[in-house]
């Protein structure tokens, strides 16, 4: 009979022996089949295991080579090389689950999202628990708000991991809602590993993590810092290097109407995520950023759009809940953009974003939501303060493809800077900016800017000195009729926007503008552009002009040759409609210049024209392009009566003059003889009498007896004014008129003509004698 020792001691080697063989082979060889069978059933899946070990005696766990397949087809979902786990025993007296080491090997996903938008990954999800999710949605929430955040955090079970490494993981990203045939989208992350220590969910316990990455391209992502799951807190040293944002040019593209060519983003700098005992979740980055060698294209044209060597954001400092965003200086350099104009009368910049597409139902829905949302976005950084903006070797083309033949120009050399620029304090933002357009002609922009205001503010200067007006041919066609010759063009414009109140100063010196052949164009001015022109260019050539705008900011659109074409045609356009308004506000007289009035009946030029036609000489010198025609007016029925009344008094000098030479008495002419109040009534009788047969003394006699005013009337009545005489009135105003212009030895004769009116009665302006001379200018 054995002793008892000898049997405890046998039942002990036995038990062993079966743990030993229970632990090794057997529940793996029955749980490998179950576990994969109840995954494959669960996520709907075929999930397949190569190899399950544990060791009994370690309280370890391996899995080798572990697949769950896509549902359609035999490619992989997600799979790892090897994945192990050693739990510890004195988890039993802790009550945790304490692992002294994970391992996972070779992990890979591979998140897809169809064209639906459903993502894979979502699908795990068993769809009995879907419905069962949806229904209580709302039971839930409210439970959650409920319960409170403390008793939540302590239901959770406590898991420490003494060590975690995760090595040569990968991960693969694809997007069919979005991918086409030109743009596919598949994002490839590789040689992912992420190591840890004393990573546990036990509250206050902190952890250290090291995350690295490659994208496909060559780029990589590092994370490095402790790390606390309740509450939630990381302080993590954050780097990224020449990440390549190729990959996501169709998640732009999806937005705006560019395409991405190239590009790469890099960061550096230290984020924090800080969870307080409210359970407040916050975050802080400081660092830097930059994108570098970035080009794009027009989506629609294939145009280039935008490129840059460098983008940098230096010193930043931003954070969430509360929001706020400083950055010390922001810097572009080597940097490219092209503004379009295209046939279809859009503008690249103007059309950039794509409008989304929304039901009814859905924005009727959530309405709420978005405008939540939107308030929200809209302070998500505040304050927003960026020390300076700086550029550097910049060029930007401008090329419009409206106009026939296609104009384009470039601004080379572009250079400057926004200092200021801050959400929260009064102060302006000072904007300096240089560069040359077509490498020669030099362009500053100097001034100050608000945009963060809620009402719009913005002074500044804008000073072009000496553009070529030639290569502006394009427009001159368009809008002008003409091409342009030769001419250069100075602009000094003050521009200030004050809310939506657009205040504008424009100074523009054009020197010898000179136009060439017509050109036959539907849009170009129904009016003398060359008279125009003539009208402001003064005697060296030379246009000077000063002219204020005003209206509102909705309203402007132009672009540069068409800005500047279109001044010059609207001030041409008002010069010949209203030429002497013109004239008269540089020399003096305004539209007054246009004419001179005379006395009834006279063409004597009083003192009052001679100042007049004193600045019309003036301005005709300055002007030396300038023609004149002079063409004289009468008032029929005022000039025909006053022509009587001369006739009459002639008569009555004439009837004096013959009075003293037949006396042998000396006498002036009869222009020059003065007739004395005392002897007109001796006079008028001997005029009107001298008509009169010696025969007829009766009839002079009873002349005699009657009063002055009756011999006078008696007298006009047999006045005939005829159209010659009125006619001859008219000539002789416009010739002394002519006379007295070319007398000043100012303006040539060659530039002065007189012209036959086509009527002699004037054209009746108000407070103005038709009895005048009319002035036209050509």
């Amino acid at each position: 009979m054995k002793s008892p020792a000898k049997k405890f001691i046998v039942s002990l080697l036995v038990c062993v022996i079966l743990y030993t063989l229970l632990g090794f082979l057997v529940v793996p060889l029955i749980l490998k089949p179950i576990l994969a069978d109840k995954l494959s059933q669960s996520l709907q899946q075929v999930v397949s295991i190569e190899k399950l070990r544990m060791n009994p005696y370690v309280l370890s766990v391996s899995i080798e080579n572990f697949t769950i397949k896509e549902k359609e087809g035999a490619a992989p979902f997600a799979s790892f090389g090897k994945f192990y786990a050693n739990l510890q025993s004195k988890s039993l007296f802790k009550k945790a689950f304490i692992f002294k080491e994970l391992l996972i090997e070779e992990p890979f996903i591979h998140i897809k999202r169809n064209e639906e938008g459903t993502v894979n990954l979502l699908t795990l999800v068993p769809a009995t628990e879907k419905e069962e999710d949806t229904q209580n949605t709302e039971v839930s929430e409210k439970k959650s708000i409920e319960i409170s955040e403390k008793e939540s955090k302590a239901a959770l079970p406590i898991i420490q991991l003494d060590s975690i490494d995760v090595s040569k993981g990968r991960i693969i990203f694809s997007d069919a809602s979005l991918s086409s045939v030109e743009h596919p989208v598949s994002i490839k992350i590789q040689n992912m590993t992420l190591t840890g220590k004393n990573i546990s969910t036990a509250p206050n316990s902190r952890g250290s993590i090291m995350l690295t990455l490659e994208e496909e391209l060559g780029g990589t992502v590092s994370a490095e810092g402790s790390l606390s799951i309740l509450p939630i807190f990381a302080d993590l040293q954050i780097a990224v290097t020449d990440y390549h944002i190729l990959p996501f040019r169709a998640h732009v593209l999806d937005k705006v109407r560019v395409v991405i060519e190239d590009g790469k983003i890099a960061t550096k700098g230290n984020v924090i995520i800080n969870e307080s005992t409210e359970g407040k979740l916050t975050a802080t980055y400081k660092g830097t950023a930059a994108v570098s060698d970035f080009s794009s294209i027009d989506e629609a044209t294939k145009d280039r759009f935008l490129e840059f060597k460098t983008l940098r954001f230096l010193n930043i400092d931003t954070g969430y809940n509360p929001g706020f965003l400083k950055i010390d200086n922001v810097n572009l350099s080597d940097f490219y953009a092209g503004l379009i104009i295209n046939p279809d009368k859009t503008i690249n910049v103007l059309n950039i974003l794509k409008k989304e597409e929304t039901t009814k139902a859905k924005v009727s829905v959530s309405n709420k939501k978005e405008e939540t949302t939107e308030k929200k976005s809209q302070q998500l950084f505040d304050p927003i303060i960026i020390s300076e903006v700086s550029f550097k070797n910049g060029h930007v083309n401008f090329t419009d493809k409206l106009i026939k033949p296609v104009y384009s120009t470039n601004l080379f050399n572009i250079e400057g800077k926004i200092s200021g620029l801050s959400s929260k304090e009064t102060r302006r933002a000072s904007v300096e900016f240089r560069g040359k357009l077509d490498k020669t002609v030099p362009i500053e922009i100097t001034g100050e800017i608000d945009p963060f205001s809620e009402d719009l503010y913005v002074d500044i200067q804008i000073i072009l000195d000496n553009k070529d007006l030639s290569p502006l041919t394009p427009y001159s066609g368009k809008y002008l009729g003409h091409v342009i010759d030769k001419g250069k063009l100075v602009l000094k414009l003050n521009y200030k926007i004050d809310g939506k109140k657009l205040i504008s100063q424009n100074k523009i010196f054009i020197d010898q503008l000179t136009l060439g052949n017509e050109v036959d164009s539907p849009d170009a001015l129904k009016l003398p552009v060359k008279l125009g022109i003539a009208l402001l260019q003064n005697r060296k050539g030379e246009i000077d002009l000063d002219i204020p705008v005003t209206g509102d900011i909705d309203a402007p659109e132009f672009s540069v040759g068409y800005f500047i074409i279109k001044i010059i045609g609207n001030i041409i356009e008002k010069a010949v409609t209203a030429p002497f308004a013109l004239i008269g506000s540089i020399f003096g007289g305004g539209e007054e210049l246009g004419y001179a009035e005379f006395g009834y009946g006279s063409s004597t030029i009083t003192e009052e024209n001679a100042k007049k036609l004193d600045m019309l000489i003036t301005a005709l010198y300055d002007r030396p392009l300038l023609k004149l025609d002079i063409e004289g007016h009468v008032d029929i029925d005022k000039d025909t009566k006053s022509l009587r009344q001369s006739i009459l008094e002639k008569k009555v000098k004439s009837a004096k003059y013959d009075y003293f030479i037949k006396k042998g008495l000396k006498t002036p002419s009869v222009e020059e003889i003065n007739i004395e109040p005392d002897e007109y009534r001796k006079y008028l009788i001997i005029a009107y009498t001298a008509g009169i047969a010696p025969k007829q003394k009766k009839e002079k006699d009873r002349i005699e007896k009657q009063k002055t005013d009756e011999v006078e009337q008696l007298m006009l009545s047999k006045i005939i004014v005829t159209e010659s005489d009125l006619r001859g009135l008219a000539y002789e105003r416009a010739s002394r008129v002519k006379d007295y212009i070319l007398r000043s030895g100012e303006v040539e004769k060659e530039r002065v003509f007189l012209v036959e009116p086509e009527s002699l009665q004037a054209e009746t302006m108000e407070n103005v004698k038709n009895s005048r001379v009319q002035f036209y200018l050509k």
